[in-house]
């Protein structure tokens, strides 16, 4: 699998939902936002997703040489978190 592939795999947003996403975004009231407010993430992530996922963390690293680096997988850390994510 391809970066664009493993992307879409985890979070695929059809370009129409990212436009429906953008229009309820540029009709709601910026007073009434709560920072919990999930409109707009599906327009941004719709550009930017893929992207984030190969952003280098502080360890050097980033989602697509993580998830290839088994032997990262086995400090123990990495593995109480991975066993979380099930």
């Amino acid at each position: 699998m391809n970066n664009k592939e493993i992307a879409a795999a985890i979070k695929l947003i059809l370009e129409a939902d990212a436009i429906k996403d953008f229009v309820s975004l540029s009709k709601i009231d910026l007073t009434k936002v709560k920072n919990e407010s999930r409109v707009g993430n599906k327009f941004v992530d719709y550009f930017t997703f893929k992207e984030r996922l190969a952003t280098k963390t502080r360890k050097g690293m980033n989602f697509y040489e993580f998830s290839l680096d088994l032997k990262y997988h086995q400090r123990p850390y990495i593995k109480n978190l991975l066993v979380k994510q099930e």
